[in-house]
């Protein structure tokens, strides 16, 4: 491999990107007022500056200041005493409007509200006033140029703002939150008070953060830590990740909080993970922090402190995609011809679970009475010219292997084999689709695919089969032994080489590769040809920091992860390393999503994604149809067989382990049925075709309620429950199908309960 020098690096965390300094001057506001440039206030001056460089310096005294981008003008605040002053973001020489007397003293934070044009201060109580003036889109001529400041309201004559903590403002609701003696309260812009916004007040609350997405609030205090309460005011969780108060904090994404707390460490809070990760010691403490997020930028955290401005960058590559119980061990994209996709997942509680790559929902369990561990997975649904089949063959370390059909919510093992199975795959074994089992003893065991009838058996060795790896293009089978593989030919059955190696703990093909990654980190990498292989990367240097735990292919790339909580994304044609990701956790697993790359990384507790642009760029796969590499099919099963709890925390769905209860009566009976079935059903047996198909039937259900047009038996009893109540049909036409069917259940469930009563009635009499 040539290692590459343009290796892009993506690290998880808070960075240094710059630092600003000038002299003794004491910062105490920092204003974006471009892409590029800011503007940093001291009591006696103003700098313009970018990044690290001073651009221009104006003598302009200051005690607070905020910019408003509408306008494009910065409003000032003079040390005492204190007057209002406002320019033009581009014009700091000469002001709209200044010395304006304000009657309020302490001024340190102001808040812009864009829906009611108020501008809100904060120091001894709280004022608003009301700024008109010309829009900056709308600014034409010189007549354009005017301000106009109305005090419009003081209030909260108990509060005294802090430095460092930032006033919530929720702009929706038209609302202000600050602490006073008596705990938080809620007051409108008329200086109205609205009690207390959380059902169990404080004083002691140090933050209180309200999302305006999902209409949820944080807050924090040193006696209850960090809590999360619904639009209600009800605490609905408690975060036991940190328990030191936090004293401001902004939302970076609905999962992802930035945070600076007593223990003076500027950290990233996972609330749906509720992990905290310490990334950055702020020394000396800091006088005021800003948040800086753009459309399209890098978001930049800003530290004002004593004499100097600092700007942090904010990295985030992932976000969580599904919680999970146990740890995953193994993610799978399991893809279906003229079907849709599944993601399965093994965890270490030896359970497999596969959801829809959409809506990430569980879709099936399959969770196996044997005593051993899952130590190979085979989903087989379908193949071309083939018959269509979708079950899954597992073997585990106990020597069974168990085929499985995935027709029902939970999986039931149809087939057992006690063969002293290692691994299996499904393979072309001359001429014909076979499955090759690799035993503990050194033996491929071949079974016919269609009737599974034991064929022969080939390649006796004194050592286990580690793994059977199966190239088509080549026709070659790879069976993986403890010190060395031989290569087979997939037509003739004949042996073609043996070569010297030692096994690691993960090997794949993928493309035209064969890779085995190894405990150190490195890896052993040939390219598979014809008539040879050819040997692209050597086990030298380590390249992941401990094991290698995960190997996934797509078109034109490949990732291996490690459990040093890295991914390397390499290239297929060169076998170069183009991208490295770190995260912070250890990565047990890792699989792409589908063909926009989208990819899947496997934790301690949860399976996050990566953003598949934030790594390739608009560059996908090709578009496959038959294989719908881009999930634009939807899985009969997603929302259907099982009931899913929804965590209140976050989007993300929770499974509920007790969902078997909640099934219905109808499909267990369903289930009993097919257990029947597989219970009588002999080795030999092609029992795909005996078992019926819960998805046929529910497509078949639910293909009369998804019709653009009633069916005649719907239009007759319309009719006729229409002429019962003398009501005229006509104007049924003109209503939606959908509205229809609801008329005509309501009409049906009021018609019975009339007969019901009158047969009541006639039997009284």
């Amino acid at each position: 491999m040539n290692e590459s020098e343009e290796v892009k690096v993506i690290n998880f965390g808070i960075f240094d990107d710059f630092t600003m300094s000038k002299g003794s001057m004491c910062f105490h506001s920092v204003l974006k007022i471009n892409e590029f440039e800011y503007l940093s206030c001291a009591p006696k001056q103003i700098i313009k500056f970018e990044r690290d460089r001073i651009k221009k310096i104006y003598n302009i005294p200051s005690a607070c200041a905020t910019y408003l981008p509408y306008y494009d003008a910065i409003i000032i605040i003079s040390p005492p005493p204190t007057k209002m002053s406002i320019y033009f973001g581009d014009q700091l020489n000469e002001p709209i409007i200044q010395d304006i007397n304000i009657d309020q003293v302490g001024i340190c934070h102001m808040v812009w509200s864009e829906r009611n044009r108020t501008l809100i201060t904060f120091g001894i109580g709280v004022s608003t006033y009301l700024i008109e003036m010309v829009p900056k889109i709308n600014r034409i001529a010189k007549y354009d140029i005017w301000a106009r400041v109305t005090f419009l309201k003081h209030f909260a004559i108990g509060y005294r703002a802090n430095l460092l903590s930032n006033p919530c403002w929720i702009e929706t609701k038209n609302e202000l939150v600050i602490p006073l003696k008596e705990g938080l309260m809620r007051y409108t812009l008329d200086g109205e008070m609205k009690g207390s916004p959380v059902s169990l007040n404080s004083d002691k609350f140090t933050l209180y953060l309200y999302n305006e997405h999902n209409k949820k609030a944080l807050t924090s205090d040193a006696d209850q830590g960090l809590c999360l309460w619904n639009k209600h005011g009800r605490m609905t969780h408690h975060y036991t990740c940190i328990s030191t108060p936090i004293f401001v904090a902004f939302y970076l994404t609905n999962e992802f909080l930035i945070a600076y707390d007593s223990s003076m460490y500027l950290s990233i809070i996972d609330i749906k993970t509720e992990r905290y990760f310490p990334m950055v010691k702020l020394y000396p403490r800091p006088d005021k922090i800003f948040f800086d997020r753009s459309y399209g930028q890098t978001t930049r955290v800003i530290v004002s402190s004593q004499n100097s401005v600092k700007v942090y960058k904010v990295i985030i590559p992932w976000h969580l995609w599904k919680r999970t119980s146990t740890t995953p061990k193994l993610i799978l994209r399991c893809p279906r011809a003229n079907g849709a996709a599944r993601i399965g997942v093994l965890l270490s509680d030896a359970s497999i679970q596969f959801y829809s790559p959409v809506s990430r929902k569980m879709l099936t369990l399959c969770h196996a009475r044997e005593v051993g561990f899952p130590s190979c997975i085979l989903p087989d649904r379908g193949m071309l010219n083939v018959v269509q089949r979708d079950q899954l063959f597992v073997t585990f370390d106990n020597g069974k292997t168990a085929i499985f059909g995935t027709n029902q919510p939970l999986l039931e093992p149809v087939v057992t084999l006690d063969n002293k199975a290692a691994c299996c795959v499904l393979s072309m074994f001359q001429g014909k689709w076979c499955l090759l089992i690799g035993t503990t003893t050194g033996d491929i065991l071949v079974y016919s695919y269609d009737k599974l009838q034991f064929i022969k058996r080939f390649g006796k060795e004194r050592s286990k089969v580690e793994q059977i790896y199966h190239h088509d293009k080549t026709n070659s089978i790879f069976v993986v032994y403890k010190n060395k593989f031989s290569r087979y030919d997939s037509v003739s059955g004949t042996k073609m080489e043996d070569y010297s190696f030692e096994y690691g703990c993960i090997g794949a093909v993928l493309g035209d590769l064969l890779i085995f990654g190894y405990e150190n980190g490195s890896f052993l990498i040939h390219k598979i040809e014809c008539k040879k292989l050819t040997c692209l990367h050597h086990k030298g240097r380590p390249l992941h920091i401990g094991r290698v735990t995960g190997l996934t292919g797509g078109n034109s790339f490949f990732v291996s992860s490690g459990l040093d909580g890295s991914c390397l994304i390499w290239t297929m044609k060169n076998c170069e390393v183009v991208i490295e990701i770190k995260f912070p956790l250890p990565i047990f697993c890792v699989a792409f999503l589908n063909g926009k790359r989208g990819l899947l990384v496997g934790t301690d507790s949860e399976i996050m994604i990566v953003n598949g642009q934030s790594l390739f760029g608009k560059n996908v796969d090709p578009e496959d149809p038959l294989f719908d590499n881009f999930d634009k099919k939807v899985d009969t099963f997603d929302g259907g067989a099982l009931t899913l709890l929804e965590d209140e925390n976050d989007n993300c769905e929770e499974d509920d382990l007790g969902f078997l209860d909640q099934i219905s009566a109808r499909a267990r009976k369903e289930r009993e049925e097919q257990e029947k079935l597989m219970s009588n059903l002999p080795i030999n047996t092609n029992w795909s075709d005996k078992i019926p198909d819960v998805r046929e039937v529910t497509v078949k259900k639910s293909d009369t309620k998804n019709k653009k047009e009633l069916t005649e038996e719907e239009l007759n009893a319309l009719k006729e429950i229409n002429e019962l109540n003398g009501e005229n049909n006509s104007n049924s036409n003109s209503n939606s199908i959908q509205i229809i069917r609801m008329e005509l259940m309501a009409k049906t469930n009021h018609l019975k309960m009339m007969m019901n009563m009158r047969k009541i009635t006639k039997k009284r009499k």
